[in-house]
């Protein structure tokens, strides 16, 4: 393989989720979207799958040919279906699963599972994903197209009040677009912290008039705390003068909507899989403002210097000159606004006592629980 350009963090490409070994015989001369192997996947890992039971769950069962001896100790996997939340916490605390992943229930319920005897729980395992919740903001459009508007929004928020209260204390506040669990994160780049009268001060300052652009917040779909956060943000926003209304919508009208840039503001949370090149990025580079994904500059933000700042630290080979130029990047996006740098995500997972080796990597719960072993 040849690449067109010096691409620093291309090894880190071959990570869980980024690049999948899938077997080219199976694959060669077919289409791919209609190749029955992907409703009948064969993997290179620890366990072979056995079915899919649609809308219940997936069975994987031992594969006796991997490749490591004695691997895996499991003999089965079962990975249930539960639509929401409230369902998976109750499933959990029945005894009907044995893992919750982070991010499964909801953070209200998260210190009750935790204080269940015989039950372990964790934070470790996320630091590949060092996943950062933003509020993005439509900036095709009056008023999150001026610049002091975007800053006064961010002034106008609470960030550690959200994570303490609506999170419950899980999560980290967000000082700008790197996760400080990221490599090239600089704890010195400048914050625009909580400050409503320096909130009000900038939207006089911005000459808008915030009366004729009523601002409409689309609620993030993803379990009470998001449409707690969405009730927050509208406070805190109308007391520094906005006009705010919250807009509901379900997991797939909320992708549609913002992959199309039909909104005025709502959140989303990000992983920035272990460099800034491959997780950051795509949220702010001009090229990237295409639709079709709720994963890409969706904002619309675009700054010329900030787009070079990006591609000359992707291709850099020098970790100083990656981390100056990436120094430079963070101290742009958080004075531009590019978006509302809300917290790290800190997701919880849940396990029986019982479960050993659960989390071994950066990657958590989405390992190939090869090294996984009951008591």
């Amino acid at each position: 393989m040849a690449l067109k350009a010096p691409f620093a963090p291309f090894i880190q490409l071959f990570g869980t989720d980024n690049i999948i070994v899938v077997p080219a015989h199976i694959y060669e001369g077919t289409d791919f979207a209609t190749n029955p192997a992907n409703q009948h996947p064969i993997g290179t890992g620890p366990f072979k799958f056995e079915k899919w039971d649609r809308g219940s769950s997936i069975t994987l069962v031992r594969n006796a040919d991997y490749w490591k001896p004695e691997l895996p100790y499991l003999d089965k996997l079962i990975f249930s279906v539960v639509p929401d939340a409230a369902s998976r916490a109750v499933a959990f605390e029945q005894g009907r699963v044995d893992v919750l992943r982070g991010g499964d229930v909801d953070p209200v319920d998260v210190q009750r599972l935790k204080a269940l005897p015989g039950v372990d729980n964790t934070t470790k395992g996320t630091e590949m994903y060092s996943t950062i919740t933003s509020m993005i903001m439509n900036q095709r459009k009056p008023p999150f197209d001026n610049a002091k508007v975007r800053q006064a929004v961010t002034y106008a928020i609470d960030r550690k009040f959200i994570v303490d209260n609506v999170f419950f204390g899980i999560g980290k506040v967000a000082t700008g677009p790197i996760s400080s669990t990221t490599m090239f994160y600089d704890p010195k780049v400048p914050s625009l912290g909580y400050d409503p009268k320096k909130a009000r001060a900038l939207v006089k300052e911005s000459g808008v008039d915030l009366s004729k652009y009523p601002v409409k917040i689309l609620d993030y779909p993803y379990g009470s705390a998001w449409s707690r956060l969405a009730e927050y943000v509208q406070q805190s926003l109308e007391q520094v003068g906005f006009t705010v209304k919250i807009e509901a919508t379900d997991a797939g009208g909320w992708a549609k909507r913002v992959a199309n840039f039909e909104f005025d503001t709502t959140f989303h949370f990000t992983d920035q899989f272990g460099d800034p090149a491959i997780g950051v990025s795509r949220l702010f580079v001009s090229s990237n403002i295409v639709k079709g994904s709720p994963f890409v500059n969706n904002a619309g933000y675009s700054n010329p210097e900030v787009d070079k700042l990006f591609a000359d630290a992707a291709a850099s080979t020098s970790g100083e000159e990656r981390q100056r130029l990436y120094s430079e990047v963070q101290k742009r996006l958080v004075e531009d606004a590019a978006n509302v740098y809300l917290f790290e995500n800190q997701n919880v997972t849940l396990y029986r006592s019982k479960v050993n080796n659960l989390i071994t990597s950066g990657v958590g719960t989405n390992s190939n629980f090869e090294s996984v072993y009951l008591k």
